[in-house]
């Protein structure tokens, strides 16, 4: 941290936050897009309860020490809202779970996880190998992020809409593919100044999500008129809390988890598979288990494999996905961890410098599955799906269609993931989430297994 750009303490108004530092707004920048490094150093610096201050901007607090999330965000979760991710703000609606609080949040998050609860493995296991069927056939080579995009942008809209005209399918994942695009070279325009560009990525992002906008009407209708029961739009049309949904309401619900159903279980695939690549030992003791399975073993008894849970797990530790959790502002005063929080100050959990914890994980920048096995993490340790109520409704689907991707992925011939290097650049960050360095993935003709 570069301190002719920032230095310690802050103001006393602040009413007793923790240590921090102030930043000019290129500090900030700087802060952001080095994550998750920049919250490492900033541990270091400030310890596991710091607070950064930007003028013009609200003092935002970082948390990683395990009693102090616990007490602010379940304790006192009640003087605190949401604000949800800027990023897809545009695309999800200020009506999406992520945006909502209060009674409203809680009727939409129990609407999703009745949506999204029971997936079969058995489909989650097919949309997988109908995917790497089409597009890892032997001498395929693509880059390793777009790879795990495609994958899990696949199985979500697959989950959405059941079975369904594979052009209609495609067409909405198309127009998602493309919004999603905008969002992020715009996002990263903005980061670098680049007006001309982030002009030309909005205008992109509109026709995008114009054209899912459009699909996602047709499809509603058709789930109105007797869609597969099975499908997870056709559970989003019947909400007890709430009765019969408008189409608008259904829109927003259907983009909100094909947003979160693919972005960051896209960059932790990406990430598994790096690892893999890293140290290629840790995929043979997953195709060891699935090989001890018997002939013909359904997919759920995929997700009983301890080596394999494992491995998922420390994935989601060591590189998780969204280095920060939901932020938060105080909209009621209240003290917690030996600070006094007030009104319009915002805080998040940083799940990210929590995983790295020393007390609460050995030797934590080692990638060691093993320390999963057999036992289940400490409350307030681990923190890929978020805390409170804000834990992301889709954990289970998640880990389920991780896992399953990983191990068709492990046993499948002739894998390799290539790295430009041994040490591999530090990774950029992508609006809310942390994508993997450049890395490409190769099916080649051989028989071996991979990576």
């Amino acid at each position: 941290m570069d301190d002719t750009r920032a230095r310690a303490g802050g103001d006393p108004a602040d009413g007793g936050l923790p240590p921090g530092l102030l930043l000019d707004a290129e500090g900030r920048r700087d802060v952001e897009q080095r994550q998750p490094g920049s919250l490492l150093e900033l541990r270091e610096r400030l310890g596991d309860l710091f607070c950064l201050r930007t003028e013009g901007r609200p003092p935002r607090v970082y948390v990683a020490d395990p009693a102090a999330l616990r007490d602010i965000f379940v304790t006192h979760g009640g003087h605190l809202r949401a604000r949800g991710p800027s990023l897809f703000r545009h695309l999800v609606g200020e009506e999406s779970v992520a945006f909502l609080n209060g009674r409203p949040h809680r009727r939409v998050r129990r609407l999703l996880g009745r949506a999204l609860a029971g997936q079969d493995p058995a489909l989650l296991a097919d949309a997988v190998e109908r995917y790497l069927r089409g597009t890892l056939s032997p001498g395929a080579a693509l880059p390793l992020a777009g790879f795990a995009d495609g994958l899990t942008r696949r199985v979500i809209v697959t989950l959405l809409l059941g079975e369904g005209e594979e052009a209609r399918r495609a067409a909405v994942e198309d127009s998602l593919e493309r919004a999603m695009v905008g969002l992020h070279h715009g996002h990263t325009a903005r980061l670098a100044g680049d007006a001309e560009r982030a002009a030309r990525a909005d205008r992109a992002f509109t026709r995008a999500r114009r054209d899912l906008d459009d699909c996602l009407a047709a499809e509603i209708a058709a789930a109105r008129r007797g869609s597969p029961a099975s499908s997870v739009l056709a559970r989003l049309l019947n909400d007890p809390d709430g009765g019969e949904p408008t189409d608008a309401d259904v829109r927003v619900h259907a983009v909100t988890l094909l947003v979160s159903g693919h972005e960051t279980t896209s960059a932790a695939l990406s990430w598994a598979l790096l690892q893999a690549a890293r140290a290629p030992w840790h995929f043979a003791g997953i195709r060891a288990e699935i090989a001890a399975l018997p002939e013909r073993a359904p997919a759920v008894a995929l997700l009983g494999l301890p080596y394999l849970r494992a491995y998922c797990l420390e994935v989601l530790r060591l590189t998780p996905p969204v280095p920060n959790g939901n932020t938060r502002l105080v909209v009621s005063p209240f003290r917690a961890a030996g600070y006094t929080f007030r009104p319009g100050v915002e805080i998040c959990p940083c799940i990210h410098n929590a995983h790295h914890a020393r007390d609460s994980h050995s030797d934590p920048q080692r990638f060691a599955p093993e320390r999963f096995i057999g036992t289940s993490p400490a409350a307030g340790t681990y923190l890929p799906f978020g805390i409170g109520s804000r834990r992301c409704p889709g954990e289970s689907l998640a880990l389920r269609e991780l896992a399953i991707a990983v191990a068709h992925l492990a046993r499948l011939p002739g894998l390799r993931i290539g790295t430009p290097d041994t040490t591999a650049p530090e990774p950029v960050s992508m609006g809310p989430t942390v994508r993997t360095p450049h890395a490409v993935i190769r099916r080649t003709h051989g028989t071996g297994p991979g990576p």
